[in-house]
């Protein structure tokens, strides 16, 4: 070798010991040994398994795989050196990788870790045949050596790396420590106890374990020091929040240091999954032996592996008798292939239940109810766990109530088929009875006979619709009631239905609306009785819960079918009492209505409803009910028909071209404007008479005026008569609306102010364009109203008044002397005095105030009641309270009705009608005509006061005097009882000057006479607010009171 060569090849090798890269160690080595070897091509080979990778060349510049496919493992000879001097004379001629590279020498030195395993090899290559001196041979040797341990410290180091990453970034806890103190301690431990490495190192173990677990590492540390390996040693750390963590450790002693080396892991959820099933366990364990059903388990074959002690008491064994036996020992012969059948569904199923039979020890046959389902223990081994009730009575009951059910459906249905069966026989002798007392009725009879009569008649109607709605019922429940369609003019029948229930409207202050689309057709084919009925009943209920306001028909087309058939919607609306949303569903029930009260005062049999629906229920159609309480109902329902349309009747309207409506109801005056604009006629609407009276004064001009008669503070008469006053409005066209309630003076009245014509409400649109059409014609035929008889009351009544107030005294014997002048009326000033007076004069009727001196009202009723022997005398209430509770209260006492002040004629005509009877006469006409209308004051109610006050002018001159009078002393009474202050005395008072003025109309008063009697205590400085706002009134009411 040259001597160059050597000295770059210790140069080199020099370097092998400076402190440099890994991967330039394994080319500074490689190249070193080809210079000492004086080769021209070398390489190190590492191996990794199966595979081979070269991690140093020296001057190969050809292909690496070639060399690659070169069996190194195999030229390896007694694990040493390995040399072929010439390739082509051995056995080695025929490699690729020597044939390919021309290669003709080759030597290898293979190097090992310290248990002998072949790390690599250095590999010598050479173009010429050549051999290898021994100098040579002996650095190649110390360079595999070298090269062994540079691999064994690469792969320590690589271990070391891995480690530390292990313990780094591990969840598991990993602790170091000698027999006392924690030495290190990975990120993982340091988490879970919420300390810091630093708070940690150099702490004694202990400190981190709960106190129970102190004990059992101490023992631990004595077993390590016998040199035992520890495994699954469980025990409890606390962390620095106080959350107690399971930890399961394995840990080793190493012999040399002393050190523990101990790697932990949390398995907190593990424990508390464990506790948990304990607890599962124990507590399933309780549930099964305390039971009071049947709790067991079975193999698949049927065989009992448990079963609780009720269940073994259910068929009269022991639990050990029963662990001998099978099901197939408990259930009967004859069901067995159903229990072959359970088996089997538990088996492909996993879960089973249903009824089964079961014998008893004794031979009693019981009927259990199961369920149960397959499970596996920790064996995987499956059995069936389940449970049984025994509900042989309760069958026997169920069999027992479906014979009892089964005979009341064949009763139910037997007495529904006799009940539509009768229907002609009971409808015959009833109609009779109606119609002949019907015909009686216009007979002459006198005042006595046309009362009965006209009871009988009454009460028979009244009976007939109640039977008719049981029938109809009963028809409905036997499937006996059929629809007949036949072909019905939609906007006669609505009208024809209206006027049905106009007599019920005319009792209240409810107004009737008729409201028909222009686009409903004017033919329908359907069952026009059955359609009328169900309106009827919707109509008569509305007016029947509406006390005022107003109750509307509406009808409505929703959609057209090309089958030339239309749905249409029929509503009726009421602003009435409306229905609680709990209770809406419960009407539409057989014989129920919202409350047992509503029976009670409003009356019925709670099967409108019912009879309705079932009747919608056969045209495919049902009741819908919107409803709020106060607020008022809406019921409707769809129905399809087959329809037809009708050309409009040809009326001339090209008179009409502008029309004024008056009315209070919106909703009137919307349906009016709606049916004139049809005709292409503008319509202007206000709602009182005093806005008629500024259109007409300011100059403009209408065809036809359409007025209202009932509007409040000016009804319709007296804004005709203050608009003929209007010059260019005297010759009017008028047309009046009327409910056909109202007397002969309406038409009496109409005639002399010039009125043209009058429609009875509801308006009918057909009549209402007739009526237009004749307006113009110069010989119109007034309609007249049937006139309706007079009350007045029999001769020689006595009726006894019972009352504290002068005014109310005063007035309330007027008012009876106006409507029955014949009467003898007899006063009592207190209680005391009424009892008295009743026992000597024993009167026909009573009416009592309820707040009186000495004795009141219910006192005093409640004494009477005791004294009467055989005739019931009339008491009716005479009070300035309108609470429900004082109503019961006087009608617990003995009372017989109620009236509230103020009070009018017509409550005192009504009552008198009520209890004493009428006849048929003239003097009483006096107690229908309208009042006067006085512009009104906030100081006294003008209507109310021309009330009493209009008819005759010597009533007048003394009730005023005498309100004057009561008015001073009430002032004089509130401000010596505030000087005193006396609580009692101003309530009293209060209550007083409230019947006075609520009598008299004095409406801002009553409020402060009532703010007297409501006085809780006694606030001086509110209470003289009061009294100075009081007397104010008063001499402002004694000042207007001198210009009357």
């Amino acid at each position: 070798m040259k001597k160059k060569h050597l000295l770059k090849a210790l140069r080199k090798y020099s370097q092998l010991n400076v402190k440099i890269k890994n991967e330039n160690i394994f080319d500074l080595l490689n190249e070193s040994v080809a210079l000492i070897a004086d080769v021209p091509l070398s390489n190190i080979c590492l191996f990794q398994g199966d595979e081979m990778d070269f991690i140093a060349n020296y001057g190969l510049k050809f292909n690496l795989n070639s060399l690659s496919q070169l069996p190194y493992r195999d030229l390896i000879v007694h694990n040493n050196f390995f040399e072929i001097k010439d390739i082509e004379a051995s056995n080695y001629h025929n490699l690729t990788g020597f044939n390919e590279n021309k290669i003709c020498f080759f030597a290898t030195h293979p190097f090992y870790d310290s248990e002998g395993s072949l790390l690599g090899t250095i590999n010598l290559y050479d173009y010429k045949k050549r051999k290898l001196n021994v100098e040579q041979k002996q650095y190649i040797l110390k360079a595999a050596n070298r090269a062994s341990q540079i691999t064994i410290d690469r792969k320590t180091v690589q271990a070391s790396q891995l480690l530390e990453i292990l313990f780094e970034s591990t969840d598991d806890l990993i602790v170091v420590s000698n027999r006392e103190k924690i030495l290190h301690i990975n990120p993982a431990a340091s988490k879970l106890l919420g300390y810091s490495q630093v708070e940690i190192l150099k702490s004694e173990l202990t400190r981190y374990f709960h106190p129970d677990d102190v004990q059992s590492f101490e023992e631990a540390v004595k077993l390590h020091s016998k040199g035992r390996v520890l495994k699954k040693l469980t025990n409890r750390l606390i962390s620095k929040c106080g959350k107690t963590h399971y930890i399961q450790w394995a840990s080793v002693l190493e012999e040399e240091t002393r050190l523990i080396y101990s790697i932990g892991r949390d398995i907190t959820n593990l424990e508390e999954q464990k506790n948990l099933l304990s607890q599962s366990e124990k507590r399933f364990r309780a549930f099964f032996e305390n039971s009071q059903n049947l709790f067991c388990m079975h193999n698949l074959e049927g065989n009992f592996l448990s079963v609780n002690k009720t269940g073994a008491d259910m068929v009269g064994y022991t639990i050990e008798e029963i662990k001998q036996i099978s099901l197939f020992d408990i259930i009967p012969e004859n069901n067995q292939v159903l229990l072959k059948q359970y088996l089997n569904t538990i088996k492909t199923k996993g879960r089973a239940e249903g009824i089964m039979k079961v014998i008893t020890k004794t031979g009693n046959i019981r009927t259990w109810l199961f369920n149960n389902v397959l499970q596996q223990d920790d064996q995987e081994k499956e059995y069936v766990i389940g449970s049984a009730v025994d509900l042989t009575e309760r069958f026997e009951l169920e069999g027992q109530l479906k014979d009892a059910k089964r005979n009341a459906i064949q009763a139910s249905s037997a007495k529904s088929e006799f009940l539509a069966n009768m229907s002609h026989e009971i409808r015959t002798p009833l109609n009779g009875i109606i119609g002949f007392t019907d015909l009686m009725l216009k007979t002459k009879l006198d005042n006595t006979q046309q009362q009965y009569v006209n009871i009988i008649n009454q009460s028979g109607s009244t009976l007939l619709g109640i039977i008719n709605d049981i029938l109809d019922f009963s028809k409905i429940e036997a499937g006996k009631l059929i629809l007949n369609n036949e072909k019905v003019d939609l906007q006669d029948m609505a009208s024809q239905t209206c006027s049905i229930v106009t007599y019920g409207v005319e009792q209240k202050k409810v107004e009737l609306l008729l409201d028909i689309s222009e686009n409903a057709p004017r033919y329908i084919w359907a069952d026009e009785t059955r359609l009328k009925q169900i309106l009827v009943n919707l109509l008569s209920n509305a007016i029947k819960f509406t006390e005022e306001g107003e109750v509307e028909l509406k009808i409505t087309p929703m959609q057209e079918f090309s089958d030339g058939k239309t749905s249409i919607r029929f509503e009726v609306r009421d602003t009435g009492i409306g229905i609680k949303k709990e209770k809406q569903k419960e009407i539409f029930e057989a014989f129920a209505q919202e409350d047992g009260s509503i029976t009670k005062k409003y009356g019925g049999t709670g099967l409108g409803l019912t009879i309705s629906n079932s009747l919608l229920k056969l045209a495919d159609s049902k009741l819908h009910l919107i409803s709020d309480v106060g607020m008022g109902s809406c019921f409707y329902f769809d129905l399809t028909f087959k329809t037809e349309k009708d050309e409009p009747e040809d009326v001339s309207l090209k008179d009409v071209k502008s029309v004024l409506v008056v009315d209070d109801n919106a909703n009137n005056r919307r349906i009016l404007k709606h049916m004139l604009e049809l005709k292409k006629i503008t319509v202007n609407d206000v709602d009182s008479g005093s806005q008629a009276l500024r259109e007409l004064q300011s100059g403009k001009n209408y065809d036809v005026i359409i007025m209202d008669y009932h509007m409040p503070f000016m009804d319709g008469i007296e804004t005709i008569r203050k608009i003929k006053s209007i010059i260019h409005a005297q010759k009017q066209p008028i047309i009046m609306l009327y409910s056909s309630s109202d007397d002969d003076q309406l038409q009496e009245a109409c005639d002399e102010l010039g009125v043209e014509s009058r429609l009875v409400k509801p308006i009918k649109m057909r009549e209402m364009y007739q009526v237009l059409a004749q307006l113009k014609k110069e010989n119109l035929a007034r309609k007249s109203i049937k006139q309706e008889d007079r009350l007045k009351f029999a001769k020689g009544i006595k009726v006894l008044i019972a009352e504290d107030n002068e005014v109310n005294m005063f007035l309330t014997k007027s008012i009876i002397q106006q409507i029955a002048p014949d009467a003898s009326i007899f006063e009592a000033r207190d209680g005391k005095q009424a009892v008295k007076q009743y026992q000597k004069e024993d009167p026909d009727i009573i009416l009592m105030d309820v707040q009186m001196p000495n004795l009141n009202g219910i006192e005093a009723t409640h004494t009477i009641r005791e004294l009467q022997k055989s005739f019931h005398v009339p008491i009716i209430a005479l009070t300035a309270g309108a609470m429900n509770d004082e109503r019961e209260r006087c009608l617990e006492a003995g009372m017989d009705d109620f009236m509230t002040k103020p009070i009018v004629k017509q409550d005192i005509a009504d009552m008198f009608t009520k209890w004493i009877g009428t006849a048929t006469a003239q003097e009483t006409s006096s107690i229908y005509e309208s009042p006067i209308n006085f512009q009104l004051s906030n100081h006294i109610d003008r209507v109310w006061f021309d009330e009493y006050t209009s008819l005759d002018p010597t009533f007048k001159i003394e009730f005023i005097k005498l309100l004057k009078l009561e008015l001073c002393e009430s002032g004089k009474y509130l401000k010596q009882h505030v000087d005193s202050n006396d609580l009692e005395g101003l309530k009293r008072t209060g209550h007083k000057l409230k019947g006075t003025s609520l009598t008299a109309g004095l409406t801002e008063l009553s409020k402060l006479a009532i703010a007297f009697e409501l006085l809780a205590d006694f606030d001086a400085t509110y209470i003289e607010e009061l009294l100075e706002k009081t007397l104010d009134e008063i001499k402002i009411i004694l000042n207007l009171l001198e210009l009357e």
